[in-house]
C-alpha cells in the first residue's frame, strides 16, 4: 500500500472520480482498512487487515451501508489495476 501511494497518490486519477483517501483519512471498518471512495460514497474500497504486509493485497469493496458486507474484487492493490478500477466504475471488477 505504501508503494502505491508513493507512486500514485497524488495522480489525478485518485481525484478526479473516485476519491483515494490521504493517510491521515484512513479509517477501519469491519477488519478493512477504507482507503478510497466512490465519487458519490456509495461504494468504498479497503484491504483486509490482516493482509497489510503483503506487497500486492487483494482489494474489498462494499456498499454504504449501515453494515458494510466487503466482496472481494478482481484486482490487487497495484497501480494498473486501481486505476483500471478508476476509469470502469465500482460495479465492474466484483467477484462473486
Amino acid at each position: 500500500m505504501r508503494s502505491y501511494y508513493e507512486l500514485a497518490g497524488q495522480l489525478g486519477i485518485n481525484t478526479e472520480h473516485n476519491q483515494l483517501y490521504s493517510p491521515g483519512k484512513l479509517r477501519i471498518e469491519n477488519r478493512k482498512l477504507v482507503f478510497m471512495e466512490e465519487n458519490q460514497a456509495v461504494v468504498f474500497w479497503g484491504i483486509d487487515l490482516k493482509d497489510l504486509e503483503k506487497p500486492d493485497p487483494m482489494v474489498y469493496q462494499a456498499n454504504n451501508e449501515s453494515e458494510m458486507v466487503w466482496q472481494s474484487v478482481l484486482f490487487r492493490l497495484d497501480y494498473q489495476n486501481v486505476a483500471l478500477a478508476n476509469r470502469l466504475g465500482p460495479w465492474s471488477m466484483i467477484v462473486k
